[in-house]
């Protein structure tokens, strides 16, 4: 038998095209062939890993997301032309925004974030009673109420115990105590959170410098160059354990790549000046006072570097 095919009108195919136009366009608003890309980093340029990134636009329903690499590099593709933002986040950091102008038909401009770590503040954002025994607690701090501010830090924590930025707060008051077994364990609970984040090694390294432990101090710091190699304060406390401990010749050695990265800060050639002078080396003493001089002669320090100059000068004539 054969089976006969009615054929269909063309204005009825017609109808039913119209009919599905509106979710095949639906389904398709707002992709394309645009492709964004960028990289987070922190303050210190150290790229953030696993950072969240969310981009969005009022004009549709519709998201892309993407995830930072070890480098701190991400990209999105797919994306319509068009007004979008774009934002950045990640625990422990102030979220940033970005908004772009996507092109689908030339290259888009690379994206970089630079994200700000978060205060406990900031992280508790509108809660405002915690907020305020926080800013309490900082006000306590920096009057020197070390117990005081360990005890609002303290119960903040045991009621946001997500914040893990407590623990550097909590650790500081520790330290300033004198209790650094308990300083360490607290800096060491944060870094379970963030690993690199140089601020709480230098902070351990401190502790361990308060405690006698030299070689654990210089340990630290070690790590804070690794992750933050141009900063010229690490070389100089690594300079002072060495100064401290006796071994001159290595403290000249960290006074000097401290001044390296930064050779108009007056202190690090104070100190050298010092270091030199303990050596017998009195030209290069001299020479490291007078650029002190130079750079701060306003310095509580300074009359004393004049006469040490003066004797210097006196007793080479």
């Amino acid at each position: 038998m054969v089976i006969k095919i009615r054929s269909v009108h063309p204005l009825v195919v017609l109808v039913i095209l119209l009919s599905l136009l509106p979710a095949f366009l639906w389904a398709q608003a707002g992709r394309g062939k645009g492709r964004v890309r960028g990289s987070v980093k922190d303050e210190e340029g150290n790229p953030i890993v696993g950072a969240k990134i969310v981009a969005d636009t009022d004009r549709y329903d519709l998201k892309f997301d993407a995830e930072s690499d070890k480098g701190g590099r991400w990209a999105v593709m797919g994306i319509g032309s068009g007004p979008w933002r774009f934002i950045a986040s990640k625990e422990g950091y102030i979220p940033g925004i970005l908004n772009l102008n996507v092109s689908t038909v030339r290259a888009n401009p690379p994206l970089d974030f630079v994200l700000k770590k978060a205060t406990a503040a900031e992280v508790l954002g509108g809660r405002e009673e915690m907020r305020q025994l926080i800013l309490q607690a900082e006000q306590n701090f920096n009057a020197g109420k070390y117990d005081e501010a360990l005890q609002g830090y303290q119960q903040v924590l045991a009621e946001n115990t997500s914040i893990y930025q407590l623990h550097l707060n909590i650790g500081s008051c520790y330290l300033e105590l004198g209790e650094y077994d308990k300083a360490i364990a607290e800096y060491q609970q944060f870094l379970e959170q963030d690993p690199d984040a140089s601020p709480v090694l230098s902070k351990l390294g401190e502790a361990y410098v308060r405690k006698g432990d030299f070689d654990q101090a210089v340990g630290y710091f070690q790590k804070v160059i690794e992750i933050s190699p141009n900063d010229h304060t690490t070389y100089y406390n690594i300079a002072e354990i060495y100064f401290d401990s006796g071994d001159v010749e290595k403290a000249i050695e960290y006074y000097q790549k401290s001044l390296e990265i930064n050779p108009d800060w007056g202190k690090g050639h104070l100190k050298l000046g010092y270091a030199y002078l303990n050596q017998g080396d009195n030209e290069q003493a001299l020479l490291h006072f007078e650029k002190f001089l130079e750079l701060e002669p306003d310095s509580p320090d300074a009359p004393l570097i004049k006469e040490l100059i003066s004797r210097i000068k006196g007793s080479s004539a």
